[in-house]
C-alpha cells in the first residue's frame, strides 16, 4: 500500500491543543419553506412540454424581500433555440412583469405585488413551454429516452440573508436549491415508461394518453427519465419502495440488487433514507450518473455499475439529505459520496479491494501532479476554485473526485476510523435537510473530534499538500 505523506501544514495540524465549540454550529439560511405544485403535458411530438408551475413560499429571512430570484437550467441550451419560454408569471393572483439575467437568461427575477417580511406568504404562478434539447445531457432526449431534471424554474437558495445567484459552467453540476415540498402531474403518451422522484399517488388514462401524479417533501429537486422501451423491476428495503428502469432486465435486476444493498448500508451508517420511494433509470446520459432527490440516471454497464449506483445513492446524503453549492466547492458532496462508495465497496468486496482503489487514487493524482509542476511550477492543484475556473473537464474531475476522495481518506487516517465515522454521523444529523459549507464540515470535526483541522483544510483546500510514493 502507497504510503500517504502530507504536507507540513497537516503534520502541524495535529496537536493536542483542543478547539473551543459549544456545538456543531449551522450555518445561517432562513428556514424557509417551499411548495411547488408542477404540471406538465408531453407533446406527441415528445419534443416539446407545457407546463404550469405554482410555488407557495413562507418567507422567514430578517430583512424584507421585494423580488424573488430563480434558477432557470434549462436555458443553458438557447444557444440551440431550446430552453424556456415564458407566456406569463402571476403573484398572489396578480399578473406581473418578469426580467431575466445572466448571458443566457438562466436567472429570473420576478417582482412581488407586496414586499415579504418575516412570516409572509407569497403564492407564484409561471405558465411556460420548454423546448427540449437533443442530446445527452441531464436535460435532453435522444430516440432511447426523454430526461426532465432542472425542467422548472427554481426558486434560488438564500444565504446570509441574500439570493445565491447560480453561475452555470461547462462542467460539472449547477442544480442547486433548498428542499421543497413537491406535486406534480405529468401527462404523457400511453406508451411511455416513467421514471420519477417521488411516489406516484394516482394514474389517470383518458384515450391515448396516461397522467401521473406525484409527490415528495424535503426534496431537493424533482426529476424524471420517460422511455417506451424501459422494462422495471422493483423491490422493498426497510420500507423503501426501490424500482430500477433499464433497456434489459439484466441491467434492471443487476441495479435493483446494488441499488438495495447501497441503500441498506447507508442508511446504517448515516441516518434513515427521507423517502419512501428510490428509482435507478438507465439513461444515455453524458456521464456514469447523476443523482437527484428519490432517483438517479445511471449509464454504466457491468463491472462499473455497481459503483456508480453506490455513488449516486451516496449522493441521497451528500446532496439530498446534507446539501451544498456544487458551483463553489463540488468536491465537498463529490469527495464525499467517493469516500461513502470507497466505504461500500470495503464492506461489498473486502479491504483488499478498497485499498488498492485507494492506491490507485493516489498514484493517479501524483501523476496529475507531477505533470502540474512540470507545466506550471506547482503541483498539489487548489479546490477552492469555482467549477467555471477550472481549466478543463479533466482537472475539474480530477480535483473534485480523486482529490476529493483522498481528503476525507486523510481526515480519517488523522481522526481515527471510529471517531471520523461518528464525526460524519453527526455532520449529517446536524445539517440534516440544511445546507453546509467546508467551514461547517471543519467546524463539526474539530468541536467532535477535538482536534484543530484548521491546517488540514488550509492545506488541502488551497493546494498544500504534498503527496509523496514509498
Amino acid at each position: 500500500m502507497l504510503k500517504k505523506i502530507l504536507s507540513i501544514f497537516v503534520i502541524l495540524s495535529i496537536s493536542s491543543s483542543a478547539l473551543i465549540f459549544s456545538a456543531c454550529k449551522e450555518n445561517v439560511v432562513e428556514d424557509s419553506s417551499r411548495a411547488y405544485s408542477i404540471s406538465a403535458t408531453l407533446a406527441e411530438d415528445v419534443g416539446v412540454l407545457s407546463c404550469e408551475m405554482n410555488l407557495v413560499y413562507d418567507y422567514f429571512g430578517e430583512n424584507s424581500v421585494s423580488g424573488l430570484l430563480f434558477y432557470n437550467y434549462a436555458n443553458n441550451f438557447r444557444d440551440d433555440n431550446k430552453g424556456v419560454e415564458i407566456k406569463s408569471v402571476y403573484c398572489d393572483g396578480k399578473q406581473v412583469g418578469f426580467s431575466e439575467k445572466g448571458e443566457k437568461g438562466t436567472l429570473l427575477e420576478i417582482p412581488l405585488v407586496h414586499e415579504l417580511f418575516f412570516g409572509d406568504r407569497v403564492d407564484v404562478t409561471i405558465n411556460y413551454e420548454l423546448k427540449l434539447p437533443v442530446g445527452m445531457d441531464i436535460l435532453g432526449m435522444t430516440d432511447k429516452e426523454i430526461r426532465l431534471s432542472g425542467w422548472y424554474p427554481t426558486l434560488c437558495p438564500r444565504y446570509m440573508d441574500q439570493w445565491v445567484e447560480i453561475e452555470s459552467a461547462p462542467w460539472g453540476d449547477s442544480l442547486f436549491s433548498d428542499v421543497s415540498d413537491y406535486e406534480v402531474r405529468l401527462s404523457v403518451p400511453k406508451y411511455m415508461v416513467v421514471a420519477s422522484s417521488g411516489k406516484r399517488v394516482s394514474t389517470v388514462e383518458s384515450g391515448e394518453r396516461i397522467t401521473y401524479a406525484y409527490e415528495i417533501d424535503n426534496a431537493r429537486d424533482f426529476a424524471l427519465s420517460i422511455s417506451k422501451d424501459y422494462k422495471t423491476l422493483s423491490g422493498t428495503v426497510d420500507g423503501v419502495l426501490i424500482s430500477a428502469y433499464g433497456y434489459e432486465e439484466e441491467w434492471a435486476e443487476q441495479a435493483l440488487n446494488y441499488a438495495k444493498r447501497a441503500l441498506s448500508f447507508f442508511s446504517d451508517r448515516y441516518c434513515s433514507y427521507p423517502h419512501s420511494t428510490y428509482s435507478v433509470a438507465q439513461t444515455e446520459l453524458n456521464a456514469g450518473g447523476m443523482e437527484f432527490s428519490g432517483l438517479v440516471y445511471v449509464s454504466a454497464k457491468g463491472e462499473e455499475l455497481e459503483e456508480v449506483v453506490a455513488h449516486e445513492t451516496a449522493h441521497q446524503w451528500w446532496y439530498g439529505v446534507v446539501g451544498s453549492n456544487p458551483t463553489e466547492y463540488a468536491w465537498l458532496d463529490e469527495g464525499l459520496a467517493e469516500y461513502s462508495t470507497l466505504e461500500y465497496i470495503g464492506e461489498s468486496r473486502g479491504i483488499v479491494v478498497r485499498e488498492k482503489i485507494v492506491d490507485d487514487t493516489y498514484r493517479a493524482y501524483i501523476s496529475v501532479c507531477q505533470v502540474e509542476h512540470s507545466l506550471s511550477g506547482r503541483g498539489d492543484i487548489p479546490m477552492t476554485q469555482k467549477s467555471k475556473d477550472f481549466r478543463s473537464q479533466y482537472e475539474y474531475v480530477t480535483v473534485t473526485y480523486l482529490k476529493g476522495k483522498l481528503f476525507y481518506e486523510n481526515l480519517k487516517e488523522i481522526s481515527g476510523k471510529s471517531l471520523f465515522d461518528k464525526a460524519l454521523k453527526r455532520y449529517c444529523t446536524t445539517f440534516y435537510m440544511k445546507t453546509a459549507t467546508p467551514q461547517d464540515l471543519k467546524e463539526c470535526f474539530s468541536e467532535y473530534c477535538n482536534i484543530n483541522y484548521s491546517a488540514v483544510f488550509t492545506a488541502w483546500e488551497e493546494g498544500r499538500v504534498v503527496f509523496c510514493e514509498q
